[in-house]
């Protein structure tokens, strides 16, 4: 539990480092006097599947970084251990997470048909 706990500080304190920078153009004569820069935006929604060992710290890197940056998580965690990852969307909610932030699918990933 601590080690999933400290997964969420990380990334949280790695989000205070994302910032924007500038870079002088000053390389050529045309560009004396200009700055370059560029600035971090989140992605948008990323899928992240989980697999079934350690299902409270695997979920918890896969979910920390991405809500850190300002991203939305779809999680699909492993059928054989769904209920940590269901906990632990509770637990961010209590917390004050947004609605629609993390949302999780559980099911099989498999299928039966056979594709030739």
């Amino acid at each position: 539990m601590s080690r999933g706990a400290e997964t969420f500080k990380f990334a949280a304190e790695e989000a205070k480092q994302i910032h924007g920078e500038t870079i002088p153009m000053d390389a050529s004569p045309s560009g004396e006097n200009r700055l370059g820069f560029f600035i971090r935006t989140p992605i948008g929604v990323i899928g992240a599947i989980s697999p079934f060992n350690f299902p409270l710290n695997l979920v918890a890197h896969k979910i920390a970084p991405a809500i850190a940056a300002g991203n939305s998580v779809v999680l699909k965690p492993a059928t054989t251990t769904p209920l940590t990852a269901l906990r632990m969307a509770e637990l961010l909610m209590e917390a004050g997470l947004p609605d629609g932030v993390l949302n999780i699918i559980m099911g099989g990933g498999s299928t039966s048909e056979n594709i030739s």
